[in-house]
């Protein structure tokens, strides 16, 4: 029985190290196929590129949506929805494949995950134009609302802090500028961030003659949290796995031993029918185990 344990944690370590690498693969895969994508879209004329634009989610990159009741609100960002209910935050993350347009708005197929590691499911993302001009989005993969109606153009000012005005006077640019600049980006990119921070640095181009420098938006801080979230429950996840069954092949050895038995006949079928159960009974909690090992894990990770 000690043999068969250490062979079960073997196979365990084997089958986390295979799931590890093949969350790395897929990951570099996306990468590569990203690239091959953005090269043949440099490819093609700016005709065709616009045409291929419009109707679709990339022109919807940065909009802010909110659900029908009012309860929860949603961005769309390169490659993910994310939508906020209160403290509640959920991330889906989606890879465009085609776009069907009609008179009344256009329907997408997308690749959608919890997380960017896990594999992609198929969905499909509906996006109707009403007759006043405003567009509801409808996805099976919205995870806090069934459908979402885009938000009216806000005015609402990004608050920047930081010796702004020092990076102004280097740059030799109206601080004003500055500010709409990042006014544009931040609406753009991370339509929910409220706040930027200047970092302090600047770069210097000479031969272009250049000046750059740096912000760091609250809103892309909690992206990044959540990825970390999801990260961090796919490692405890095979945690969870690896110790279920190295735990296994030591229950079982230890029901064997439960009952030794009189010695009759009558007593070795009823010891063996009781361990037949138990086995049984074992081996069903092992694979329920197994499949609420990821839920597990990503109700660990919500309580931080």
């Amino acid at each position: 029985m000690e043999r068969k344990s250490k062979a079960m944690a073997a196979l365990a370590c084997m089958a986390l190290l295979a799931l590890i690498g093949a969350g790395c693969a897929r990951c570099t895969m996306v990468h590569a196929g990203q690239q091959e994508q953005a090269g043949q879209e440099q490819s093609e004329s700016p005709e065709a590129a616009t045409d291929e634009a419009k109707g679709s989610l990339e022109e919807l990159l940065g909009s802010k949506w909110t659900s029908r009741d009012g309860k929860s609100a949603m961005s769309i960002v390169n490659g993910a929805f994310v939508e906020r209910c209160g403290s509640n935050e959920e991330i889906t993350y989606w890879t465009p494949e085609k776009t069907s347009a009609d008179e009344g708005g256009f329907s997408e197929s997308i690749w959608v995950s919890d997380s960017l590691t896990e594999t992609q499911s198929p969905s499909i993302i509906r996006v109707d134009i009403a007759d006043d001009g405003s567009l509801a989005a409808t996805c099976d993969s919205f995870k806090l609302a069934t459908s979402y109606v885009i938000d009216a153009p806000e005015s609402a000012e990004l608050s920047i802090t930081g010796n702004v005005g020092y990076l102004a006077s280097l740059a030799n640019v109206d601080q004003a500028k500055i500010a709409e600049c990042l006014q544009a980006h931040a609406g753009a990119k991370c339509p929910y961030a409220k706040a930027a921070s200047w970092d302090g640095e600047i770069f210097i181009d000479a031969n272009a003659e250049r000046i750059s420098s740096t912000f760091t938006l609250d809103d892309t801080r909690q992206i990044g949290v959540g990825y970390l979230k999801n990260f961090a429950a796919v490692c405890i996840a095979g945690l969870i796995i690896v110790i279920l069954m190295i735990a296994f092949p030591l229950i079982l050895g230890g029901i064997v031993g439960v009952n030794p038995g009189t010695g009759t006949s009558a007593d070795a079928i009823a010891n063996g029918l009781t361990y037949a159960l138990q086995y049984l009974a074992m081996c069903i909690l092992l694979i329920l185990s197994l499949v609420k090992s990821g839920a597990w894990a990503r109700d660990i990770v919500s309580g931080f």
